[in-house]
């Protein structure tokens, strides 16, 4: 398989007006920033051996850091216990991720949906002056608690953006609610934080120009963490735009 991608950039310079209000990034880990098939839990090994690998997709770092450099604040949010809090923080830390707080769970019987919303609600309530963008991914309950944050009516108007890393495919990948934004590579988006004026023109080209070097990668590893299976196991066609006319995908 072969995959092209290329970038659609506007012409004329963009002025990045980034002071006010404070913007916070809130991203969970696992499948969103990591690939770690933390969604197959019948693959108890290889969910282990994912967390004992230090695998962050492809550009990812990058994309974050860019964010972080324009004093845009960077938070984590894991299902992973207290415990385990060695795991998210050596990774966020070896893969060269910004600073930023973790948020973890305190126990196995918390519902993850709860717990994800409560967190969030509570990054909000602490900073009420800020906006804040939600990332997360397709394969627990991000879908559902970031849901619930853009229907409240306490938070909705200070959601700027919820992306979800749409990894898994299978009978129970979680489906998208609405204003929930798709993404299948950092390059996908890295796209959309462009046309909201977070990341410039040239990052956006240095991230795509990974992603694309990531495709054509002879190592399976890199290949799989630049792109996720779904695209790989589904039909498309040369030059077909994605949904947001920015970023090109074809096999």
């Amino acid at each position: 398989m072969s995959i092209a991608l290329s970038v659609q950039l506007r012409a004329e310079p963009r002025v990045q007006t980034l002071a006010l209000p404070k913007l916070v990034i809130v991203s969970d880990v696992d499948d969103s920033i990591r690939f770690s098939r933390v969604h197959h839990k019948g693959r108890a090994i290889q969910y282990w051996m994912g967390q004992l690998k230090q695998r962050a997709f492809t550009a990812m770092p990058a994309l974050f850091n860019y964010l972080a450099n324009k004093n845009i604040e960077v938070k984590y949010l894991s299902g992973t216990l207290k415990k385990f809090s060695f795991l998210p923080e050596k990774f966020l830390l070896i893969s060269g991720f910004p600073t930023g707080e973790i948020h973890l769970r305190e126990s196995r019987e918390e519902d993850l949906a709860d717990f994800k919303f409560r967190e969030v609600a509570a990054m909000m309530r602490a900073q009420p002056e800020a906006h804040f963008i939600l990332i997360g991914d397709n394969g627990q309950l991000d879908n559902l608690a970031y849901s619930r944050i853009q229907n409240d009516p306490e938070f909705s108007s200070r959601v700027k953006a919820v992306f979800i890393h749409k990894l898994y495919n299978d009978e129970n990948a979680k489906e998208l609610m609405a204003k929930q934004i798709p993404y299948f590579t950092s390059a996908d988006l890295a796209a959309q934080l462009n046309v909201m004026s977070l990341i410039t023109d040239i990052e956006l080209r240095e991230v795509a120009k990974t992603v694309e070097a990531g495709t054509k990668s002879k190592y399976a590893e890199i290949q799989l963490r630049t792109l996720p299976d779904l695209l790989k196991l589904s039909p498309c066609r040369p030059n077909v735009p994605c949904r947001h006319g920015t970023y090109l995908l074809a096999c």
